[in-house]
């Protein structure tokens, strides 16, 4: 039916518009409609389509196996993050049950493609090889690039007028003097 094939792709453009308008920020006024772009994509996704073609109903299926690891992936991302000292307040507890949500994400796409081929395995092994070497590559130029650039010379200091304008703007944007946002 079109209407459902309308629904599918609208629900995915919605997805797509909010994550955008989300990303945005908190320092532009449109992030605040991002959120909930995002809910009504993946409401309308997961709810509204019923009977799809065969292309549509390929995307669909194939959207909604990738979300079965992918959410529980994406939540212990979070909870590993929030747990570390990096990112949050340190949690061994946090950090133990994000690992664990990871764990099963990992089981549950182990499961998804248990008949895995030897020629799937060939093929993603040399996948990964290339990547690995590419980023090998990335980091050996980097590191070469960064070895043989010399410091030439240390720029001058700032002078009084040039120190007082940027103790000033950061006064300002910082809100120090009551001028800032």
């Amino acid at each position: 039916m079109v209407v459902d094939e309308a629904i599918l792709w609208s629900s995915l453009v919605l997805l797509a518009t909010g994550i955008s308008l989300h990303r945005m920020g908190p320092s532009f006024q449109r992030s605040r409609f991002g959120s909930p772009l995002v809910l009504l994509g993946v409401a309308s996704f997961v709810l509204l389509p019923e009977k799809l073609d065969d292309p549509e109903s390929e995307v669909y299926g194939s959207i909604i196996a990738l979300g079965k690891w992918t959410v529980p992936f994406v939540l212990g991302a979070i909870l590993v993050l929030r747990a570390s000292s990096t990112y949050g307040e340190p949690s061994s507890s946090g950090l133990l049950l994000g690992w664990a949500v990871i764990a099963i994400s990992w089981i549950i796409a182990y499961f998804e493609h248990v008949s895995v081929s030897s020629i799937d395995v060939i093929g993603a092994s040399s996948s990964l090889l290339g990547i690995l070497l590419g980023f090998a590559l990335v980091y050996i130029g980097a590191s070469f690039s960064e070895r043989s650039v010399r410091l030439e010379s240390y720029s001058d200091p700032l002078s009084e007028e040039e120190g007082e304008l940027v103790r000033t703007i950061l006064l300002r944007r910082l809100g120090g003097d009551g001028h800032g946002d």
